[in-house]
């Protein structure tokens, strides 16, 4: 059996803007946190190869998490309105065609409704 943990993509990003913003060492963060510290030096290396550029008025870690999930999520909910509106659509038009009797009289003068039965 494995004793690896799974650590969530927010607790990560946490776990790296402790170590981002304060300054402080990797070596003294990771016990604090219960995080092994190769585990929490190779977070804090992707996460600096992923933002060359960071400075203090760049997104930390946390925040680019949260633009992450919440782009992740906006596209999901894009999908779903799109999805809906097409069964709103097919819906309204078996409602319109389905059932709906238009009364008529044929050629030999008995009423019948649309699909051609008499009544």
């Amino acid at each position: 059996m494995s004793n690896r943990r799974k650590f969530s993509a927010e607790f990560r990003a946490e776990a790296v803007e402790v170590v981002v913003s304060s300054g402080r060492p990797i070596a003294q963060v990771a016990p604090e946190i219960g995080v092994v510290e190769g585990t929490l030096g190779n977070w804090v290396r992707t996460w600096k190869a992923e933002h060359p550029d960071a400075g203090a008025q760049d997104p930390g870690p946390v925040e680019w998490s949260k633009f992450k999930a919440l782009q992740a999520e906006n596209t999901e909910l894009k999908r779903e309105v799109e999805f809906l509106g097409k069964v709103s659509l097919n819906s309204s038009e078996r409602r319109n065609t389905e059932g709906v009797w238009r009364s008529s009289w044929n050629s030999s003068h008995h009423l019948v409704g649309c699909r051609g039965r008499r009544r």
